[in-house]
């Protein structure tokens, strides 16, 4: 999958007219809605969106699905439960529900965004890049649909330009995108524009912690300009993500070698790489080096 973030669907007043959602939330959260204010088929689909925000999805689930038992045409709901199932990675479900979204509803862009980001998450990148560019022509303004058409683009290797304009495009609509900042950086690293792709790299890190990827990269790239103790910092902070990355613990290896650090620190980040990839000839090697020493 994607990096993409899955975001709630915002209102469409074209499709769906509904109570503030933030409103109801804090209704809801003190049980105290009153059944009288709005229909209750709106009710149970708040529901399931504040179950959904807390991260109970199995109650939100039951919540969209009460609701669509009562009312099939809920666009918003379809699109709700398409999003469940997109977190699961049931990607059959998930553009299945997402197709009824927009076939109830073909203004929403957000929609047609979620729409894409599954058929990019199973390799459909030209599917997605329409789905992607309909979001587009529906919202011009939509940050992640111009970050996740980046990507699409990328991944069908198309014209630089162009893939380079969408990230920029998501950027200036969001500053701190941290996926647009990512991908933008490895299409910089690519063009061998290194501090550029540092100055987007640091953003990326600096705005979503949680992924691996953005981290390793930026402890790569750091590394090419010889900032090796920034470098150490980030690899270290992708094994704390993810300690099984046996790539980042024979790059930290290799720093720590190259440093000209005790041999300890060496060896055993030597040993994480032959626990998880017994056969890594260079570890060995390297092992075997540091031992004789």
């Amino acid at each position: 999958m994607s990096t993409n973030a899955v975001v709630f669907a915002k209102d469409s007043e074209e499709c769906q007219a509904k109570p503030s959602p933030h409103v109801l939330d804090l209704f809801l959260s003190q049980g105290v809605v009153s059944g009288s204010a709005v229909p209750d088929v709106e009710v149970s689909f708040q529901q399931g969106l504040f179950f959904h925000r807390q991260g109970d999805l199995s109650r939100a689930a039951a919540f969209y699905r009460q609701v669509l038992t009562c009312r099939p045409s809920h666009a918003e709901a379809w699109c709700h439960w398409g999003i469940l199932a997109l977190t699961g990675r049931n990607y059959p479900e998930a553009l299945e529900r997402f197709r009824r979204a927009i076939s109830l509803c073909d203004t929403n862009p957000i929609f047609f965004n979620h729409y894409g980001i599954v058929l990019q998450s199973l390799r459909h990148y030209q599917e997605a890049k329409e789905a992607f560019e309909t979001a587009l022509t529906l919202n011009p303004d939509y940050a992640d649909a111009w970050a996740n058409i980046g990507q699409v683009m990328l991944s069908l290797k198309q014209d630089q330009n162009n893939i380079e304009h969408a990230f920029r495009q998501a950027i200036r609509l969001e500053p701190h995108h941290a996926d647009a900042h990512y991908f933008l950086a490895t299409l910089l690293l690519i063009q061998e524009k290194n501090g550029e792709a540092l100055t987007h790299l640091e953003q990326a890190v600096a705005h979503c912690k949680t992924k691996p990827d953005y981290f390793y990269t930026y402890g790569i790239a750091l590394k090419k300009t010889r900032r090796f103790d920034e470098s150490l910092a980030a690899l270290e902070a992708v094994i704390h993500l993810d300690p099984n990355s046996g790539e980042t613990w024979w790059q930290i290896a290799l720093l720590l070698h190259d440093l000209g650090r005790p041999p300890g620190p060496v060896e055993q980040a030597l040993a994480n790489v032959l626990r998880l990839q017994s056969n890594h000839g260079g570890a060995v090697s390297l092992l075997a080096d540091v031992r004789r020493k």
